[in-house]
């Protein structure tokens, strides 16, 4: 196949243009012809365009798209793609770690390594690093606990190895009861969080054993309710309790203990004034409990299901897909069987045609 343009035709520089073809194999192929000459060049964006847009992805796709190009690299290292994934409350942490970093794109990582004390050094703040989600933790300064001022019941002693200045102390109670809340607007917007208790055990810590404490997460009316328990070698029958459904501790690389209290979704935005709401309670065994430490509620971003724009999560749009994909394998091959059903009754068919005129000529001949 041969190209002709007209004599007059100039094309810009750098012009490609593609040609469907088939060579002499029948194969599929194309013919490129590209322009060299002098002409108008390509259009392009300024690099503070590029790190406008780049600003509207995820911390994790920013780092993927500076292994693009050289100017992709350049367009990341701006701040206006690093300021859009601090918190807006950063430029009020007033405090040492966050002052001697030249580029939003160093703070941000600080930030991710380092939690920063905020609110009297009642709350910690840190962004999680692929997502840049906003996580927060309340110390036990901020929990509103049953009996909590009395001496004999609870205590909030100094302790080197918490994250915040004091921890609470179980030292003797019957009625145990934890709840604290948080405005929504502090978070994430269309984020999915997890709520956790992180605590520790003194080496006398009695009462919680097959005990299943209550632990609810949410907005007021629409909390999610589950059963947890603050002993890891509990092997008991929780007798009253459904024990399928318990959710044990885990130990955190900080050395402390962790047990996950249930999920909820942050709408967010400058609109919301949600309040969300976090309990621990048992007043039905009637046991008496002590030596259990309390450093704060946890409140990180899910990770196993992340939201996207329209609400949806990754996980469920995963399920869908290969819902999809398995329901398109079930027709291909249906299709398949079919197709080969109808390639078998055609075989039979030929083959008994073909029978029949052999036996109807072999007659005549005879």
């Amino acid at each position: 196949m041969i190209l002709k343009l007209p004599r007059k035709t100039k094309l810009p520089r750098k012009t490609m243009i593609r040609i469907p073809m088939r060579n002499r194999g029948g194969e599929g192929g194309e013919k490129i012809w590209c322009n060299d000459t002098d002409g108008v060049k390509p259009p392009f964006l300024p690099q503070d365009c590029i790190s406008m847009i780049i600003s509207f992805t995820s911390p994790q796709e920013a780092c993927e798209l500076a292994l693009v190009s050289k100017m992709f690299e350049s367009a990341v290292e701006s701040d206006i793609v690093w300021e859009r994934f601090l918190p807006p409350e950063y430029a009020c942490l007033v405090v040492p770690q966050l002052a001697d970093f030249s580029s939003k794109k160093d703070l941000f990582f600080a930030l991710c390594d380092v939690p920063v004390l905020m609110d009297d050094g009642k709350k910690s703040l840190w962004v999680e690093k692929a997502s840049g989600k906003r996580c927060i933790m309340l110390s036990a300064m901020e929990l509103s606990i049953a009996w909590g001022d009395e001496p004999r019941y609870w205590q909030l002693i100094p302790s080197p190895e918490a994250r915040f200045e004091r921890v609470a102390v179980l030292i003797d109670v019957c009625w145990f009861d934890i709840c604290c809340s948080i405005s929504s607007h502090v978070l994430s917007p269309r984020t999915r969080y997890s709520v956790y208790v992180v605590f520790t055990r003194a080496a006398e810590c009695r009462g919680f054993e097959d005990v299943g404490i209550e632990a609810a997460v949410g907005v007021m009316g629409s909390k999610s309710r589950r059963l947890i328990c603050f002993d890891t070698a509990t092997d008991g029958r929780f007798q009253r309790r459904p024990r399928s459904n318990l959710v044990k501790p885990e130990e955190r690389e900080d050395g402390w203990m962790e047990v996950e209290l249930g999920e909820f979704f942050n709408v967010g935005g400058l609109d919301s004034d949600d309040e969300i709401e976090m309990r621990v309670i048992e007043t039905k065994s009637n046991l008496w409990k002590s030596g259990l430490i309390i450093q704060g509620f946890e409140i990180r971003a899910s990770k196993s299901r992340e939201i996207d724009a329209l609400g949806v999560t990754r996980s469920t749009t995963h399920q869908l897909s290969e819902k999809v994909s398995s329901n398109l394998s079930q027709t291909f091959r249906t299709e398949e069987a079919e197709v080969e059903a109808f390639g078998s009754r055609e075989t039979g068919n030929r083959n008994r045609n073909w029978k029949r005129n052999w036996n109807g000529n072999r007659k005549r001949v005879g």
